[in-house]
């Protein structure tokens, strides 16, 4: 899902992937933010990856 809005607000890919993640990461549930950020996701795949362990 996020994917899918994050191609309706950024169809050209401007926005950099450290943003995309973060973004990302502020909107998951609190018991999943930091050990997702923990991992220090480098880009967006790895991150959800992450969040669904």
């Amino acid at each position: 899902m996020f994917k899918k809005l994050q191609r309706k607000v950024d169809p050209d890919e401007n926005f950099l992937t450290d943003f995309i993640v973060q973004l990302f990461i502020k909107d998951l549930r609190p018991e999943y933010t930091i050990p997702v950020q923990a991992a220090i996701s480098e880009d967006l795949a790895t991150a959800i990856t992450q969040a669904r362990h």
